[in-house]
């Protein structure tokens, strides 16, 4: 299983990063600050899930490899990366920790989805604002990373929604969507 994190969209490109399988938080089970940083943020994302085997996907035949959507939070270290990028080292370490990206029990089917028009809000000690642009591109992103490798059934594809927010122990981040909570995740 792959964790394919979307950084952004910029034109005809999609730039994203990977996260390793032992980064997947589920069951809305708590979260640990880690010690290595002092500075964690968070980002609110949608969550795409890979339901058919494939590579060079075309974007109209796209919708054909993934069934359902659900909620995630990526978590960040926000020092360590700012200080990789200034360093010119690889930043792996600053967002592929075990348990930083944590995903929702239940997915909802696309249609339901689509119907609801992206009805999703989410909160951490006051409403966080979601920005759903990139969540109209899926098509576009999966047959962009589709040409450099394959998608596997079972693979999630976290889309950012919100800015990065800092996070202590205490929070909570709680999604929902059309009014039903998907995901609550305790920041201890």
């Amino acid at each position: 299983m792959k964790l394919i994190c979307i950084h952004g969209v910029d034109g005809d490109e999609v730039i994203y990063y990977l996260r390793p399988d032992t980064a997947l938080l589920r069951n809305n089970a708590p979260f640990y600050y880690p010690d290595f940083t002092a500075q964690l943020v968070a980002r609110v994302c949608v969550v795409i899930r890979v339901c058919r085997l494939g590579r060079s996907i075309g974007s109209r035949f796209a919708a054909r490899y993934y069934d359902a959507v659900g909620a995630g939070v990526t978590f960040t270290a926000a020092d360590l990366l700012a200080r990789d990028m200034a360093e010119e080292k690889p930043w792996d370490r600053a967002v592929s920790f075990d348990y930083s990206a944590a995903v929702s029990r239940e997915f909802i089917g696309m249609d339901k989805w689509r119907e609801s028009r992206y009805d999703m809000r989410a909160c951490s000690e006051g409403e966080i604002p979601l920005a759903m642009e990139n969540v109209q591109t899926v098509d576009k992103i999966i047959g962009y990373v589709s040409n450099f490798m394959t998608l596997k059934i079972g693979d999630y594809i976290f889309i950012p929604v919100s800015s990065p927010f800092q996070v202590k122990g205490g929070h909570h981040i709680e999604t929902f969507f059309m009014d039903k909570k998907m995901l609550e995740v305790a920041i201890k």
